[in-house]
């Protein structure tokens, strides 16, 4: 029997609201009316939470706080299905980014989930615990196979990867449930496919085509579990090579939580951290190349400044030529003098010693 998925869905989505207060953001939301319990968060002064399962956050801690100042919703898969309840909707990504077409927003995870009509978590377990796959440089597992096992491809650190876990066992339900795919995505990854209008099931699939199982059962089986593709943003997927990619990289994503620690907890830590790392040859490699780049660049630019010069003088001496004070006639007479730049071009200097070659003849032979 084929494999096929019988549910995708949003299992878990937090996102953040710039420009807006609390209370527009549940107008908006349209769960104003709800009864939230009032508590203080970790990074947010106030959190507002419904049952645990739905999240609204604000008053961001820190120095800069203003300058980042947000309203941060958190739903769980039970918020998620609860709102889609709410609203009519069977698809919660779309309804909210309908709510908030106007708005800017941020989302910092988004977790897709494919259940599929048979089991197959077991196949893939002992495969990529021996790595027999290509396309993620971490992979682990938990659970076992009383309580159900969970096997994860791709570093839970990352922005994305992803997870497989016996839902049957987890939930005790071993008739409506078989076993799980889910994808992780934070930060760009979640906030460019929660904006975009690509299908959830395409969304999945395409990011399953970077694992490639190296064992014929498990690639045939991986293939069937996809449904269709789609284009992932060129910007995303562009790998951080450079010294200043990786660094941008590490400071848009975790800025603020270095910058919390240090609050917290001081920077002692963090730079020793720093002064005791000890250079792999990738990482010098890497400096080097940084330093062969900025050479590059700075020759490029010096080409591209020398070229410029080059033009302003041959323009300079194609176009030279000189100011006439111009007559203005009206009725025959003069009223005026208007100046005149009067092109001067440079003679042809091959018919100029033809012309004096010429002229020598001419001479002599008179």
């Amino acid at each position: 029997m084929k494999i096929r998925a019988v549910n995708c869905m949003i299992d878990w989505l937090e996102f953040s609201v710039f420009g807006m207060t609390e209370i527009d953001v549940l107008k908006l939301m349209g769960i104003n009316e709800l009864i939230f319990d009032v508590k203080r968060g970790f990074y947010y002064e106030r959190v507002l939470s419904y049952e645990n399962i739905v999240q609204v956050s604000s008053g961001l801690k820190g120095n800069d706080s203003d300058k980042h100042e947000h309203i941060h919703v958190r739903l769980t898969g039970k918020g998620c299905r609860l709102l889609e309840q709410f609203y009519g909707t069977d698809d919660i990504r779309t309804e909210i980014r309908c709510r908030f077409i106007l708005n800017e927003i941020k989302v910092s995870r988004m977790d897709i989930a494919v259940d599929y009509s048979m089991k197959f978590v077991i196949d893939y377990f002992h495969s990529a615990l021996n790595k027999r796959l290509n396309g993620v440089k971490s992979i682990d597992h938990a659970g076992n196979f009383v309580s159900g096992l969970t096997l994860y491809l791709g570093s839970r650190k990352s922005e994305k990867f992803f997870r497989l876990y016996e839902k049957d066992f987890e939930t005790g339900d071993f008739v409506n449930y078989k076993d799980r795919l889910e994808l992780v995505l934070k930060n760009e990854y979640a906030t460019f496919e929660m904006l975009n209008e690509n299908l959830l099931i395409k969304i999945v699939s395409t990011y399953m085509n970077d694992i490639v199982w190296l064992e014929d059962d498990r690639r045939m089986l991986w293939s069937e579990m996809k449904n269709g593709q789609c284009e992932i943003s060129p910007k995303i997927r562009h790998k951080k090579t450079t010294l200043k990619e990786k660094r941008d990289y590490i400071l848009n994503t975790y800025g603020k939580t270095l910058k919390a620690s240090a609050e917290m907890y001081g920077t002692k830590e963090i730079t020793s951290a720093i002064h005791e790392s000890v250079y792999s040859e990738r990482d010098l490699r890497m400096i080097k190349n940084e330093k062969v780049i900025n050479v590059m660049k700075y020759k490029k630019e010096a080409k591209k400044r020398d070229l410029s010069q080059r033009k302003v003088i041959d323009e300079l001496k194609y176009h030279k030529g000189i100011w006439l004070d111009r007559p203005v006639y009206e009725n025959g007479e003069i009223v005026r003098y208007e100046k005149q730049f009067v092109q001067q071009l440079e003679p042809d200097r091959d018919k100029l010693n033809q012309l004096s070659i010429l002229a020598e003849l001419n001479s002599e032979v008179g």
